[in-house]
């Protein structure tokens, strides 16, 4: 009886947002026309692409086509494309699943959240409509062609969220996954009533130099002695990084690093040390499934590197990497902490990856969103990222404001003098 009260009010108050919404008469800007599309097969590839060639991979036509074969966390999508004059100018793609907004929030007031969940298991966990991908890649999903379009195309945008939000009674409405030198341009979302939110932080390498021994060189003393004591290969003060040729059985005891091609790793055996590493994170936005792997090993293959570490023919860690134009991506990584040595391949994994980006000459090595002091260790710079949340219940919207402070805490990095100069 409670569940059904709870449902026919539910009922009303979009019945309201609905009414509201046409009331007020919301529309696109008459120079703007927007297309809105539920797969990404209903969408021509070339023109995809083309919208979004000044981007990276993760807007690219095959990885959104393997998010969608992989249904991550059952969320919906949508994809959205803007013309100017039957010009495609810019475009968007959204998604909606659940989350709960204790995501961010310190262990005490976690372990208490979690507490009250066994009586009340939905608390603090919504549904939102996400401008933006259902993965964390640190990455934003609007492209606009031209400033000239920008606030034509953020109004259409705005009005076209709010209308899917309202026929799916979605409650919440967020564009995720901004940085720092981004978000000026977003900061009029403010204006229609979104709340900016400090996301955790996002860690990047420009890579300028030529070879590995240079790389070491350039570092203060104590940072290059903490590699160089904990390299796999000591004596050689680099990382060793062979080719996986199949035909030759990894028999040696010393743990090594070997390069795969997709094809030539078990995406099962990637997720299975991937889930170790995620079944042991407080914080953590989704969580991908086995499907994912299989499809981008397949559909990426070209753009993809597994580097792996392994002894006694045992795969103890492995890091998957996405190439793109002149960056290298460090996009996951699995772990099997069943290995007494697991805090060393995993630094071992970022040595060799660091090695590769200087050895295929890329000149952006972007690291992501978590292992900051690791990351910094290495070299890796933060720089901050954001996100803009609305809700459609004004209440709601105002207690969310109050509450910023304790469900967003700014997460705080320290900065390191990692390099002489």
């Amino acid at each position: 009886m409670c569940k059904d009260y709870f449902k026919e009010v539910k009922q009303r108050r979009y019945s309201r947002a609905r009414e509201s919404f046409i009331k007020s008469g919301k529309k696109y800007s008459s120079n703007i026309n927007v297309k809105c599309y539920r797969s990404i097969t209903e969408i021509d590839e070339l023109l995809w692409d083309n919208i979004n060639a000044h981007q990276d991979i993760f807007h690219s036509y095959k990885f959104l086509s393997c998010i969608e074969k992989s249904n991550i966390e059952n969320s919906e999508l949508w994809y959205l494309v803007f013309f100017s004059n039957q010009k495609p100018v810019g475009s968007a793609v959204l998604s909606s699943f659940k989350i709960s907004l204790d995501l961010f929030t310190n262990k005490v007031l976690k372990k208490i959240i979690i507490n009250f969940r066994k009586e009340y298991p939905n608390l603090l966990k919504i549904n939102i409509l996400f401008c933006g991908i259902p993965i964390s890649v640190g990455k934003n999903s609007l492209t606009i062609s031209s400033s000239i379009y920008l606030k034509e195309i953020l109004h259409a945008l705005v009005v076209q969220m709010e209308l899917i939000a309202i026929q799916n009674e979605i409650g919440h409405i967020c564009f995720k996954e901004f940085r720092a030198d981004e978000v000026t341009w977003l900061d009029t979302l403010t204006e229609s009533g979104f709340m900016k939110i400090e996301s955790l932080p996002y860690v990047y390498m420009r890579i300028n130099w030529l070879s590995f021994d240079k790389y070491l060189g350039a570092m203060r003393h104590n940072y290059r002695r903490q590699i160089i004591q904990s390299l796999f290969n000591k004596t050689l003060k680099q990382p060793i990084i062979q080719n996986y040729d199949p035909s030759v059985v990894l028999s040696e005891s010393n743990e090594k690093l070997f390069l795969f091609n997709p094809s030539q790793f078990d995406p099962k055996k990637f997720f299975e040390l991937y889930m170790q590493i995620m079944n042991r994170l407080d914080t953590k936005l989704e969580t991908l499934n086995e499907d994912f792997f299989i499809n981008t090993f397949t559909l990426l293959e070209k753009q993809s590197l597994i580097l792996a570490a392994v002894q006694n023919n045992e795969i103890k860690g492995a890091a998957y990497l996405i190439i793109d134009s002149n960056k290298i991506t460090f996009l996951l990584v699995g772990l099997d902490y069943g290995y007494n040595n697991h805090h060393n391949v995993l630094m071992n994994l970022l040595y060799g990856i660091v090695k590769l980006a200087i050895d295929m000459k890329f000149k952006m090595l972007e690291l992501g969103q978590t292992s900051y002091e690791l990351k910094q260790r290495i070299g890796g710079r933060c720089i901050k990222e954001y996100f803009f949340l609305k809700s459609s219940n004004k209440k709601i919207n105002f207690i969310l404001k109050m509450l910023k402070p304790i469900l967003f805490p700014v997460v705080e990095i320290e900065s390191r003098r990692v390099f002489n100069m």
